[in-house]
């Protein structure tokens, strides 16, 4: 009897070593830096609220710059952003901010850096695709609790 509970206990040491070595499910605490840059050229979108994997930016990320790196768990994921025309952070009452979101998933890889870039190319919102329906249920699911331009005051250039 005492024989096999010598081979749990060193079974279960072999197990939890294995765990340390090989790392946890979040890849043994590596994680993702994420940089979120705003490279609308011309355009004058603010990036007031940007939304990817667990992290948040609230600092207005303008024209041409860039955020505060973060870290983040690895994954695929679409990011999302309230961008703002002209942004004034003075205005009274606050402009309200339309959605946007990367066309493509942003990969995030294990102890790496990866730019999340919000651009002309690389941005869907009403004007560029995106559906009533999926506007709708980021503003209820990413964005709860924010005031958001409502789908139908967007205006599109040539609509």
């Amino acid at each position: 009897m005492n024989e096999r509970r010598g081979i749990v206990v060193v079974g279960a040491c072999v197990v939890a070593a294995l765990g340390v070595a090989c790392g946890s499910e979040d890849g043994g605490g590596l994680r993702a830096r994420v940089v979120v840059r705003n490279d609308f050229e011309g355009a004058l979108f603010t990036l007031v609220r940007v939304v990817y994997r667990e992290a948040a930016w609230d600092t207005p990320i303008g024209p041409g710059q860039q955020s505060e790196e973060r870290e983040v768990s690895p994954g695929l994921d679409h990011a999302y952003a309230l961008a703002v025309w002209e942004y004034d952070p003075t205005a009274d009452p606050p402009q309200v901010p339309l959605i946007i979101r990367t066309k493509n998933k942003v990969e995030a890889i294990r102890d790496a850096r990866v730019d999340v870039v919000f651009s002309e190319a690389n941005h869907t919102g009403k004007c560029g695709g995106l559906t009533r329906e999926e506007y709708e249920s980021i503003a209820v699911t990413v964005f709860a609790g924010r005031e958001v331009q409502p789908y139908d005051d967007i205006f599109c250039p040539g609509s």
